[in-house]
């Protein structure tokens, strides 16, 4: 808020001089932190600053290739805790569902009197809420401020009329398949599995966005102990699902129990493990209940997050003697292990990675 006031100075010759005091002070605040995949961020902080000058009041945080979420929200709390204790936070995540968003999202149940998230941040949008972030009273109206403008930002040349939608282009789609009630054990039919990824982040950017496009399923199952018993992690993971595909959460022994089920056998479905003694798991109950083998026999690495008594074996790939015994255990089940982040991705083997990181 500017303040312009004018006081008249009588001066020892009986003249008058008018002085102009500026006081500038800012009577609300809200600000602002940028959380994203590498340093998108960080950019759009640069570029904001060369229209608008220094904004000490807009914050970055990124997770680099590899990082786990983990460091990420260790730098997202002390850049709250950085901040007054009133202050309002709006947080403008690059993409719904990724790792910066499910790590502030993770923050907001301790902060929501004073936090709000908005998803999907561009350079036009930023630069909107940069002008009225100084005099917002909450972050929540800072929020609607987004969402009211936010589409004003984006145009086409040649212009596009969207009355038409372009839904065939997301390269997904849910069948809308019913099933009965009771189970179904034939012998013969089991769910129809399309892929298979062990990833620590589960959930986030690179399987929603991309691997989704390409693996076409119906469903994305979250096979996690951990994860099925934790209502809060649960319920963001289903909230993470991309349009058109249903998302369930179940521990392993659920998995292994249905996987048999022919209800489900005209399901494609997406299976993410968060570690490998999980899937391993799966695969045992599932053998020693039913007699049936798990398929596909290949298995996709994606994340395994760095932490303590783990070694990195790429720079998205830590592990620990009981990772590598479990991925040893199922190879001589038949299983095998190809390493790759998105789909362009070169398929690399697993163990030989772990055989060249032995013999340095």
């Amino acid at each position: 808020m500017f303040v312009v006031c004018e006081l008249d100075y009588v001066g020892g010759g009986g003249g008058y001089m008018t002085l102009m005091l500026l006081i500038c002070y800012n009577s609300t605040m809200t600000s602002l932190i940028l959380a994203s995949h590498g340093m998108f961020a960080d950019g759009m902080k640069q570029a904001s600053q060369m229209i608008f000058g220094d904004q000490p009041w807009l914050y970055t945080c990124h997770i680099e290739t590899g990082e786990s979420p983990q460091s990420l929200q260790k730098r997202a709390q002390e850049i709250i805790d950085s901040l007054p204790k009133d202050e309002q936070i709006l947080v403008l995540c690059d993409l719904f569902a990724g790792s910066p968003f499910n790590v502030f999202q993770n923050l907001f149940t301790d902060y929501k009197h004073r936090m709000a998230i908005v998803t999907g941040v561009n350079l036009p949008s930023l630069l909107e809420v940069s002008s009225a972030a100084p005099n917002t009273k909450t972050a929540v109206e800072l929020a609607k401020f987004v969402l009211e403008n936010y589409q004003s930002g984006i145009k086409t040349i040649p212009e596009i009329d969207i009355g038409k939608k372009t839904d065939h282009l997301r390269g997904v789609g849910h069948t809308g398949q019913k099933v009965q009630s009771k189970p179904i054990y034939d012998g013969v039919h089991h769910w129809d599995i399309a892929f298979i990824r062990i990833d620590s982040r589960l959930l986030h950017g690179q399987v929603a966005m991309t691997w989704t496009k390409a693996v076409k399923p119906d469903r994305i199952v979250v096979v996690s102990d951990s994860v099925a018993k934790d209502e809060l992690r649960r319920s963001f993971v289903k909230q993470a699902g991309p349009p058109g595909v249903t998302v369930n959460v179940v521990p392993v022994s659920k998995f292994a129990e249905v996987y048999p089920d022919a209800r489900f056998s005209g399901t494609r479905t997406f299976l993410l493990f968060e570690k490998p003694q999980d899937l391993e798991q799966a695969i045992i109950q599932t053998q020693e209940r039913f007699n049936m083998k798990v398929s596909p026999l290949e298995i996709n690495i994606g994340t395994m997050a760095h932490a303590e008594g783990k070694i990195m074996l790429t720079k998205s790939i830590a592990v620990d003697n009981e990772d590598i015994r479990s991925v040893k255990d199922m190879i001589s089940m038949g299983y095998n292990f190809e390493v790759r982040q998105v789909p362009s991705d070169n398929k690399q083997d697993l163990m030989k990675i772990v055989k060249e990181k032995e013999g340095k």
